[in-house]
């Protein structure tokens, strides 16, 4: 009985102990990598339970099993058993001091010893106030941490009677030239590819020359936000959140009295990475807790990935035969049907709420792994993950963009190649059916009348060898920048424009159809003027970039020439020009800049809109530490690859 006894009272002690690590470490983690959550202070407590669950258990057996040790003495011996496992991480992979491995673990150790041996030789009422001081820091620094604020505390008005609801949806990877209304057949079968958006096309107006801002995600989506343009609003590596200073949509829309949801099946755009300002609602498929930064659970990590390397089991068989890796193995909670079911969720939960509506939707499907639900994949066509193992995709993220040496990735078979369009092709439509039933439920609920918006969109495209490499990120060809845009609303006839515009016109664009007045700069436009007009004989440019990596790249189109220039990280002087005729040349076949000196007209411009780009720059992106579920959820998407050329 004694025993048990001293063992509650051991673990009720560890507890404790643990809490004031947790607290501790939570706090300078927080601080040291800049994150932002919701609630600090329970995120905090929870990394301090974790923490004192394994403390406890670890001082209740030592004194059980020791009952000569004083009491000081087990929580001095837990507190440097605990040093050493958080040290053994902070030492290598976290502060780099030692060199991962048994170095770490060597110095961990010493520090844990010396730990133990300084508090065994404190006096028990020392010891006390000394872990209650560590805690109360820790605490202060939780206190003190910024929380993950939606900016909604800015000044508010009622919206107008007749203020429209605006609805974007944005389809991720979605090249314009793989829908119908863009002209594309998929080889082989016959009907649209996607027949709904075709006719929501019909019913507006349908722009054949939208650009996105960046080649991936992050930044292509805050320019989309923002209307600025990537170097401006900062967010233009793995690690960036979006500035606090910037207005935004949800922003904007919020002020003027609508309620505002964003619901995102890519964890690039997330509460993360700040995309939650202004928004009333948002939902993302990544959970993001203080424990996925911290040193135990990464240890926990380490220890399970170690385990799993030794399983011989780790490529499972799939119905088709396929060898399937288990961590590439799709996960169904983000595909089109399940993001449309939180829509539907909210709208149920909001039925009351009169206030008009700005609705943000990001779909994920087409995007790599192209892997369409069953019943949707490609029929005669051999499972995606066969396929892919036929194909050597090389290091997409990190490689040189063309036309440097080293750009070009093995050759493909053509077969291969057909077939892995045939599984992206498959992931469109699907998702263009559950667009149809999405616009659907929000025209029964009032949302999509004769007198709201919608828009359609894309954040990139994806290179399927077009020009030699694969996947996205890595250049500003077409099939990378060229992107769906589609208008629908009151005014909007149905019509097609051929003058080039970009993702950034779409903020000054919503802001005129809800009578809003931008409060800050922007790069992009008012769309309405190019409405039911002939295209202007002199269109203004549009501008977009790689503005880091490696090798970044800026890129100007005005009117059917194009001019992309490449430099290499920390310096301005180009190391490539490529310049296209698109009227002549639609799919950059033919370099000018290879045969002469790029023209002297469109690099002056393309320099006028860098340094437009730069003035514009009014606050600095926040940088998030990429770990836990949020890196699993970035690396499944093929984004952590190469990472380290995105600083």
């Amino acid at each position: 009985m004694a025993v048990i006894r001293r063992a509650l009272l051991g673990a009720i002690a560890g507890l404790t102990l643990g809490l004031t690590f947790g607290l501790l470490e939570g706090g300078l983690v927080i601080h040291a990598h800049s994150l932002r959550f919701a609630a600090p202070l329970l995120e905090a407590i929870k990394l301090g339970v974790a923490y004192g669950m394994v403390v406890a258990l670890l001082v209740a057996v030592v004194t059980a099993l020791r009952p000569n040790f004083l009491w000081h003495h087990s929580l001095a011996l837990a507190a440097g058993i605990t040093m050493t496992l958080l040290g053994s991480y902070w030492m290598g992979k976290g502060f780099g001091w030692f060199p991962s491995g048994w170095p770490a673990w060597l110095g961990s150790a010493l520090v844990g010893f010396l730990v133990f041996k300084a508090s065994c030789k404190t006096s028990r009422r020392l010891l006390n106030i000394e872990l209650t001081f560590t805690a109360a820091v820790g605490l202060l620094l939780v206190l003190l941490a910024p929380n993950q604020s939606a900016g909604l505390d800015r000044k508010t008005v009622a919206a107008a009677d007749d203020a429209p609801d605006v609805v974007i949806l944005l389809i991720d990877t979605l090249r314009a030239d793989h829908l119908s209304c863009y002209g594309y057949q998929q080889p082989g079968r016959d009907g649209a590819i996607s027949p709904v958006i075709d006719q929501l096309a019909a019913e507006g107006a349908l722009f054949e020359n939208t650009y996105a801002q960046a080649p991936w995600t992050r930044p292509s989506v805050a320019s989309l936000m923002t209307g600025l343009y990537p170097t401006s609003h900062d967010t233009v590596t793995m690690f960036d959140r979006m500035p606090d200073e910037l207005e935004t949509l949800a922003t904007l829309l919020h002020s003027r009295g609508y309620r505002t949801a964003a619901f995102s099946a890519n964890a690039q755009v997330s509460p993360n990475f700040g995309f939650n300002r202004g928004f009333e609602k948002f939902w993302t498929d990544v959970s993001y807790s203080l424990r996925n930064y911290c040193a135990l659970n990464r240890l926990r990590s380490e220890l399970i990935h170690g385990l799993v390397a030794l399983v011989p089991s780790l490529m499972e068989e799939s119905e088709e035969g396929n060898r399937e890796p288990r961590d590439r193995k799709k996960t169904r909670s983000s595909e089109a049907r399940r993001l449309n079911q939180q829509v539907y969720d909210w709208l149920e939960q909001n039925d009351g709420d009169s206030r008009p509506s700005f609705i943000y939707v990001q779909y994920i499907d087409p995007h790599d792994p192209y892997e369409a639900p069953a019943g949707w994949q490609p029929e005669d066509v051999p499972g995606l993950w066969q396929v892919m193992q036929s194909i050597d995709f090389g290091s997409s993220h990190d490689s040189p963009p063309v036309p440097l040496e080293g750009s070009a990735f093995p050759v493909p078979d053509e077969t291969a190649v057909r077939q892995l369009l045939a599984h992206y092709d498959a992931e469109i439509r699907y998702c263009d059916q559950e667009i149809g039933n999405l616009v659907a439920r929000l025209e029964e609920d009032g949302i999509l009348g004769p007198e709201d918006y919608l828009i359609i969109t894309a954040d990139h495209g994806e290179e399927f060898y077009d020009h030699t490499q694969w996947k996205h990120g890595h250049s500003l060809f077409q099939e990378m920048v060229s992107v769906p845009l589609i208008l629908r609303g009151p005014g909007i006839d149905s019509q097609r424009i051929q003058t080039p515009v970009q993702l950034v016109d779409i903020m000054p664009t919503i802001a005129h159809w809800t009578g809003a007045s931008l409060n800050s700069a922007s790069h992009g436009r008012d769309l309405g003027p190019l409405l039911g007009v002939p295209a202007p004989a002199n269109p203004l440019p549009v501008f977009f970039e790689r503005p880091k990596g490696a090798f970044p790249m800026q890129a100007i189109r005005v009117g059917s020439r194009k001019l992309v220039r490449v430099t290499k990280a920390g310096s301005e002087d180009p190391v490539a020009w490529m310049e296209f005729d698109l009227a002549s040349d639609p799919y950059e076949k033919h370099n000018l800049a290879a045969e002469r000196e790029p023209d002297p007209e469109l690099r002056s411009i393309l320099e006028e809109y860098i340094a437009s780009s730069l003035a514009l720059r009014t606050a600095e992106s926040g940088k998030t530490e990429l770990q836990g579920d949020l890196a699993d959820a970035l690396g499944y998407l093929g984004y952590m690859d190469g990472i380290e050329d995105e600083e």
